[in-house]
């Protein structure tokens, strides 16, 4: 199966989780703010800024605890499917206020796909969302995973929200 053809159902998915949750279960919010350098990540893609984006009002993700974990870095994990198993890189860069920005690829013996993410950190921990609202102002963030970052900075243990929460380890390379 394709990974457009995993993220869609996924989408779907992703939208009665976030639903289901309230504001007390997370700590990280979806806020309408002005638009902001996070915001109008544009053609550039990968981690870093860029310009574009058309400079409107898109959901921004806020901190509401401050982070005492850096998820900067590059990250690995696999995750064992009914056929093959997915080997997951993040690379993710966090700024000292919690916004974290970056990219996520997906292999297998078969197909390889990627996908720009933005998210936050809360204390320690680690939530990512992905989607068109991750380069274009005003489209919808998708909940994409939420981990825990260690104390020591080694490993991130958590799960992909879309899919059911399938749990995934990411170690820092």
């Amino acid at each position: 199966m394709s990974f457009t053809g995993k993220v869609l159902p996924i989408t779907l998915a992703a939208a009665v989780v976030v639903a289901a949750c309230s504001e007390s279960s997370s700590p990280t919010q979806l806020h309408p703010l002005p638009a902001s350098a996070l915001a109008s990540k544009g053609a550039s893609g990968g981690g870093g800024g860029g310009g574009g984006g058309g400079g409107g009002p898109n959901p921004q993700l806020v901190v509401t605890t401050p982070p005492t974990v850096d998820a900067t870095g590059t990250w690995v994990g696999t995750t064992d499917g009914p056929d093959v198993t997915h080997t997951y890189t993040f690379f993710l860069t966090q700024t000292a206020a919690g916004a974290v920005s970056g990219s996520v690829s997906m292999k297998t013996p078969f197909q390889t796909a990627a996908a720009l993410v933005i998210g936050t950190v809360n204390a320690d921990t680690l939530m990512l969302y992905e989607g068109a609202g991750t380069v274009s102002p005003g489209a919808q963030l998708v909940p994409y995973y939420r981990g825990i970052v260690s104390s020591t900075g080694s490993q991130i243990t958590g799960g992909f929200l879309a899919s059911g929460g399938t749990p995934i380890v990411l170690l820092k390379q």
